[in-house]
C-alpha cells in the first residue's frame, strides 16, 4: 500500500509541477501578443496590385502586402467593381478559408478575380478595378478604396467572381 500512495504522490506532484510550469510560460507568451493590438487591411496600410496569370484562364491574381508596423487582418473577400462601378464581382462563398487572413508587416494575401462566369454572356473590356476592404463585421471599411489599373484587354462578363482572401496565390487561383 505504501508504494503505491508514493507512486500516486509522485505523478500528483510531477502533474502539478507541469501544469505550473505550463500556465506561467502561457502567461508570459500571452503578454505580449495582447500588447500588439492587430488592425483591419485597408488601402492605407497595405500595397494592393492586380495581374495576369497564365492559369487559369480568365483570371487576374489580386496581391496585398501588409505596409504596415502592425499585423493586419484581411476580412472576408474584396468588393470588387470595374470600371466606376459599371460590373461588380460577386463574393464566391465557397472559397471562405478555415480563418481570418492575418499578415504580419511585409507578408501578402491573395485573392483571385475570375472574369467570366459560366452562362453569362454580357461582356464588357474593362480598364480600372476598384477594390474595397470589408471590416470584421462584413461591412465597408468606410476608408477610400483602390483603384488598381487591370492589364490591357482585360474583358469581363456579368458572372465575374472574387475569392475570399487566402494565405497564398496558389489557394487563391484554385478558385
Amino acid at each position: 500500500m505504501n508504494i503505491r500512495r508514493t507512486r500516486i504522490a509522485a505523478t500528483t506532484l510531477v502533474a502539478a509541477l507541469a501544469l505550473t510550469g505550463l500556465s506561467t510560460a502561457a502567461a508570459t507568451a500571452a503578454t505580449p501578443a495582447k500588447a500588439a493590438k492587430r488592425v483591419t487591411c485597408v488601402g492605407s496600410n497595405t500595397k494592393v496590385t492586380v495581374s495576369k496569370v497564365s492559369r487559369p484562364v480568365n483570371h487576374l491574381l489580386i496581391k496585398i502586402t501588409n505596409t504596415g508596423t502592425r499585423t493586419c487582418d484581411a476580412y472576408y473577400a474584396p468588393t470588387v467593381s470595374f470600371d466606376h462601378d459599371t460590373w461588380h464581382a460577386k463574393t464566391l462563398m465557397d472559397s471562405q478559408p478555415q480563418a481570418v487572413v492575418s499578415l504580419f508587416p511585409g507578408e501578402s494575401g491573395y485573392a483571385s478575380l475570375g472574369l467570366a462566369g459560366e452562362g453569362h454572356h454580357h461582356q464588357h473590356r474593362a480598364k480600372h478595378a476598384t477594390l474595397t476592404f470589408k471590416a470584421r463585421n462584413g461591412g465597408s471599411t468606410h476608408t477610400a478604396p483602390d483603384t488598381l489599373k487591370l492589364p490591357a484587354g482585360t474583358v469581363v462578363n456579368d458572372g465575374a467572381y472574387v475569392s475570399y482572401w487566402q494565405y497564398s496565390a496558389a489557394d487563391a487561383l484554385v478558385w
